[in-house]
């Protein structure tokens, strides 16, 4: 499909239905307008909430400096197009070959807007061309060393995104956010994870981030487990960003997720699964307050609650390397005055609707497969109580069955039980253990008579 329209906003119904359906970006259509010649190419497919926000964060600079643009998409764009296009992300830059990130490596005289560096591709001599190169760590610029151009580090361009006024759900003083992705645990350390979580004095607002991992069924099935704890529903990549900064200490396993904390100055510990996750927290000196599982968990959180950092700061050293970034932008691209792109009102209307539908599938999807694992659940339970009354009447048919037929001090008692001994020292020791101590059964208690007579 072509590339997407992006609306201006400047009406506040448009940017919030523009930013209500970005999840489902990809099936939007519009128009395109090769003689403006600006266009953002960003990895927005899979609905992550980190590429999605990224995207939101870049079109606000860019109506901010009143430079229109067409949205890409990866395979449906001529590059000759575009004068400029400014490619944005998370980790888009990766070795290659590489059959969707190799799209991105989009040879021209371009923009590389905060982007991450996966592995070491060494096929970027491209970039020597570019307007302007920037990342978003120390850590890829480094991966970046052989270029023959300045690689600016910059912070992550979703921190320039706005909090909304109304939310869908607001967090109960004191607070704890979690966000946990699927199988980060065994299943000792999840019930390590359940008991510790639920002793702590908050309300738990388990919050799903990494919709393409299926969080939110990870995140429901531990709700049932945790003690005063609240399943957040899927929200937008904005309506995440300022529910996290509500609460009063967050711990997460997704990079926005840390990002948005940190945006907010909410005290947080952040899961170092990935060098992007490392790196973001080692370039502002918050490496101690990361984890790798379970018990380095406990012992991050237990440092933030005794020496939580102050982060006033970092962020503020971090906004002025946007605003330095924005202006370089505005220096980069022609400058004009904001103005709302148009399009056909009708078609945006059924554009939302069918998006609108698709997540509420995606919602009902979800809730399916979380009912279908409860039912297995009590299906166990049911099992376990089936057993536990079959062993009770079992034992209390043997108890009455033994009494009648087997009374004790009867010889069948004395072979009875005999029969039941030896068949615990087999199971227990093995069968040569049995043959010796039956042996020595028969030698102590007939050679003792034969000694006697």
């Amino acid at each position: 499909m072509p590339s997407r329209w992006a609306q201006v906003p400047s009406k506040p119904p448009l940017r919030q239905l523009s930013e209500r359906v970005e999840c489902f970006s990809f099936q939007l259509r519009t128009r395109q307008r090769a003689s403006q010649g600006q266009s953002i190419f960003e990895s927005m497919i899979s609905g992550n909430t980190g590429d999605v926000a990224i995207g939101l964060s870049i079109k606000k600079i860019l109506c901010g400096i009143g430079v229109e643009f067409d949205e890409l998409f990866p395979g449906n764009f001529n590059p000759d197009d575009y004068e400029t296009i400014i490619i944005g992300g998370g980790h888009l830059i990766r070795p290659s070959p590489h059959f969707f990130y190799d799209k991105f490596k989009v040879r021209g005289k371009h923009i590389l807007n905060a982007a991450g560096i996966s592995g070491s591709p060494d096929d970027l001599a491209y970039l020597n061309d570019y307007k302007y190169i920037t990342v978003r760590s120390s850590w890829d610029r480094e991966r970046l060393s052989y270029l023959k151009r300045d690689v600016h580090v910059i912070p992550c361009t979703t921190m320039l995104l706005d909090d909304l006024e109304c939310l869908p759900i607001m967090p109960e003083k004191p607070s704890l956010g979690v966000h946990l992705i699927p199988d980060m645990f065994n299943k000792k350390e999840e019930k390590q994870f359940v008991d510790w979580i639920s002793s702590l004095p908050y309300k738990v607002y388990l919050l799903p981030i990494t919709h393409y991992r299926q969080d939110y069924i990870y995140l429901r099935k531990l709700s049932l487990k945790i003690e005063n704890s609240v399943l957040v529903p899927v929200m937008s990549p904005t309506e995440i960003f300022t529910f996290i900064g509500k609460l009063d200490y967050f711990i997460s396993c997704s990079l926005h997720g840390g990002i948005f904390s940190y945006r907010h100055e909410v005290p947080f510990i952040l899961f170092n699964y990935d060098e992007k996750m490392l790196y973001f927290m080692k370039d502002r000196g918050l490496e101690r307050y990361t984890f790798t599982n379970f018990n380095e968990m406990r012992i991050s959180f237990d440092a933030l609650l005794r020496d939580p950092p102050n982060y006033s700061q970092k962020v503020s050293q971090d906004m002025e390397l946007l605003e330095q970034h924005i202006q370089n932008l505005r220096e980069i691209l022609p400058s004009g005055n904001s103005h709302e792109l148009r399009t056909d009102e009708d078609s945006n209307l059924a554009t939302y609707q069918i998006q609108n539908l698709q997540l509420q599938i995606s919602g009902l999807e979800a809730q399916m497969r979380a009912y279908e694992m409860d039912l297995e659940m009590k299906d166990h339970i049911i099992e376990d109580l089936q057993s536990s009354v079959l062993k009770q009447i079992f034992m209390k048919f043997n108890k009455g069955f033994n009494r009648r037929v087997i009374p004790e001090g009867s010889d069948r008692r004395v072979f009875y039980e005999r029969s039941l001994e030896g068949f615990r020292i087999i199971a227990a020791e093995g069968p040569i253990s049995f043959m010796r101590k039956s042996k020595d059964f028969i030698l102590h208690k007939f050679g003792k008579g034969r000694g006697n007579s």
